[in-house]
């Protein structure tokens, strides 16, 4: 019997215990998913070029990304958009890229993983050259991010949201 009481006492310390810490103690809160400029900022001078990738942070079940940004084309040329070491580590023939252009003041970008696993933590989603064109600043904004996961569905992400160029 006495046993019998002390499971008791036991379960119903638990239950109390369970309802007074906050859920936070027992569970592991996860990273907000984050997509940024890398670098965060530069100076790039006139005929001068220079890359800036985009990552994603903390990512979890990443199968495959689509964005838009702005930048000023009166101080800023566009001049190349490649996929990132997300895809291409993936090998040949295990993503496919759908768009990667410049339409006027805006970058755009849409790669997908195929049939490989989906990826998790920090990736390199894309590469984007620049030339220096004029004297001024030129920040790149986002305009539209997406990213997915492996059933098609979107991933929640928080934006970096400007990236300033002198």
């Amino acid at each position: 019997m006495k046993r019998r009481t002390l499971a008791i006492s036991m379960c119903l310390v638990l239950a109390a215990l369970t309802v007074l810490i906050p859920g936070a103690v027992f569970a592991q809160e996860k990273s907000p998913t984050i997509v940024l400029f890398d670098p965060a900022g530069q100076t790039i001078f006139s005929g001068n070029t220079t890359t800036v990738e985009v990552w994603v942070q903390n990512a979890s079940n990443f199968y495959g990304a689509e964005f838009e940004f702005r930048f000023r084309p009166a101080f800023l040329d566009g001049l190349t958009v490649l996929e990132g070491t997300a895809f291409t580590g993936a090998g040949p023939g295990n993503y496919i890229v759908t768009q990667r252009d410049f339409n006027g003041d805006r970058v755009n970008f849409a790669a997908s993983l195929v049939g490989v696993p989906s990826l998790n933590g920090n990736l390199h989603i894309a590469t984007i050259e620049f030339r220096g064109r004029d004297a001024g600043g030129s920040p790149l904004e986002w305009i539209n991010v997406i990213l997915a996961n492996d059933g098609g569905a979107p991933i929640a992400t928080t934006e970096s949201f400007v990236h300033e160029d002198a």
